[in-house]
């Protein structure tokens, strides 16, 4: 029985339609944080960062913030003369293969945890 019912809720959850499948883009271009100077940058509170873009920051976007400002002060370390500009281009997001990579242990995390319930830690 709980199999079928872990069976039927995996078809249930992944055969429901995404609720907003077009998502307005919220890329935004700013002209004049591109030409800043890191340490120029790292002088900016948040609420400085949302008058200038003129937007309101929320808890992820701050705490995110806090981790980017202590990244940009390491690199500040090695060459002062650093833009952002240069600083996010150096500094991509994730490489592919760890994309990939977390992807697929997620997989296999969620066949263990399937396995588990299926059978009941019976093994």
């Amino acid at each position: 029985m709980r199999k079928f019912l872990l069976i039927a809720f995996s078809f249930y959850f992944f055969s429901q339609p995404a609720l907003a499948s077009t998502v307005p883009s919220t890329a935004h271009h700013y002209t004049i944080i591109p030409t800043l100077r890191v340490k120029e940058f790292l002088e900016l509170s948040a609420r400085d960062l949302e008058k200038l873009t003129g937007e309101k920051m929320n808890l992820v976007t701050r705490l995110s913030y806090g981790i980017l400002r202590g990244k940009m002060r390491k690199a500040m370390k090695k060459d002062p003369s650093i833009t952002v500009n240069e600083f996010m281009s150096a500094h991509k997001k994730m490489k592919t293969w760890l994309v990939v990579l977390l992807i697929v242990l997620g997989a296999i995390l969620v066949f263990f945890i399937i396995f588990a319930l299926a059978y009941g830690g019976a093994f």
